[in-house]
């Protein structure tokens, strides 16, 4: 299977029964944003079998998908770190 597991489950729920009682429906409201469900990912990238790597550059767009994206894919220790201390620094609100 070629699919995350964070995307497995709601991908389920979404195509289950229980999809009536979801309390918001990502794909009828997003307009075109880079974010589905819970999860900010950027798929705008030339080789899309794999999302953008976020980098600094990505941060407004990940801060405006909030308050519907509580997560964030997909990111890589050395090069997203600027994004990383700015997202702990800015939007936790945690020092170092």
């Amino acid at each position: 299977m070629y699919c995350p597991d964070e995307m497995f489950l709601p991908t389920l729920v979404k195509e289950s029964p229980f999809e009536k009682d979801l309390y918001f429906d990502f794909e009828q409201n997003t307009e075109g944003l880079n974010w589905l469900g819970l999860f900010y990912t950027d798929w705008h990238t030339p080789n899309v079998t794999l999302p953008k790597t976020l980098d600094l550059m990505d941060f407004q767009a990940l801060k405006d998908s909030h308050p519907h994206a509580l997560f964030a894919r997909k990111f890589d220790q050395i090069k997203s770190l600027e994004i990383l201390e700015k997202i702990d620094k800015d939007l936790l609100l945690i020092s170092s």
